[in-house]
């Protein structure tokens, strides 16, 4: 159940976007090289449901890192073939803080359909032909908002419900921050002596970046059977490990207080 839960530890961005994944293989028969893509080879149909704000709009950061300029095959075989529906929050964790930077309390952006539980029943909207595509295909548990079931109820009226009800949510957070001065407060504490502090309790684990919806940076190596076999494989890299800056001859120009510090700047 959707309300048994505010959100899960890990986001949803591994479904489009995995922690290891092959890209291309490579064979060499006698003088000639064979290449196979291999971007399609994990693509399924999925159905994402009860996923919250934050991570449909972390969804939305990484549509458009993934498929603005350069689209990346194999983000797009994954993202697809998956159908996202949001459920919107009902209640705020005592660490969520979506409505001081502009990412909830109800999703916007990143999903197929978006469901509201309001008095009894749920708002159901689309936002995609895929959206509307799965209302059709299971149009037996759906009832369009002219019909008799909604009465005198408008659609107008129905969206100021969903509108009161977000601004409910919104008022129950316990955690608002002012970001009026957000940039003068960062240049202020550029150098704050607890960026040491920080950086030393830092074990290196990368769990910050893992967690992250909107963390893209990646690593590619090759993996080579023999001489004659191998493959292109991309993995999940952080900004916080020691290696991510690392130059020729071992120079970094990074510390682990800088590292730290740009997690957030």
């Amino acid at each position: 159940r959707t309300d048994n839960y505010i959100n899960l530890t890990l986001p949803v961005k591994e479904f489009f976007f995995e922690q290891k994944e092959s890209l291309f293989r490579w064979d060499r028969e006698g003088t000639a090289i064979k290449v196979e893509n291999l971007s399609k080879q994990h693509s399924g149909e999925r159905i994402l449901y009860g996923v919250r704000a934050c991570d449909t709009y972390g969804i939305g950061y990484t549509d458009h890192f993934f498929l603005r300029e350069f689209e990346d095959t194999n983000y797009v075989s994954r993202r697809d073939k998956v159908t996202i529906v949001a459920v919107n929050c009902l209640k705020a964790g005592p660490h969520c803080f979506c409505t001081s930077v502009g990412t909830g309390v109800f999703s916007t952006i990143g999903h197929d359909l978006a469901f509201t539980e309001l008095e009894g029943f749920y708002l159901v909207e689309s936002a995609t032909v895929k959206g509307q595509q799965l209302i059709e295909a299971a149009a037996d548990f759906f009832v369009p908002v002219s019909d008799e079931f909604a009465g005198d109820v408008s659609p107008g009226i129905l969206l100021g419900m969903k509108e009161g009800l977000r601004q409910k949510v919104a008022d129950s957070f316990p955690l608002k921050m002012d970001l009026t001065n957000l940039h003068a407060d960062m240049a202020v504490t550029f150098d704050a002596p607890f960026w040491l502090d920080e950086a030393n309790a830092c074990i290196g684990c990368t769990g910050c970046t893992n967690v992250c919806p909107t963390c893209t940076c990646f690593n590619v190596v090759e993996e080579n059977r023999d001489q004659d076999h191998g493959m292109r494989v991309r993995y999940w890299d952080s900004c916080q490990s020691d290696h991510f800056t690392r130059n020729a001859e071992f120079h970094n120009p990074r510390n682990a207080l800088s590292r730290t510090r740009y997690r957030v700047y």
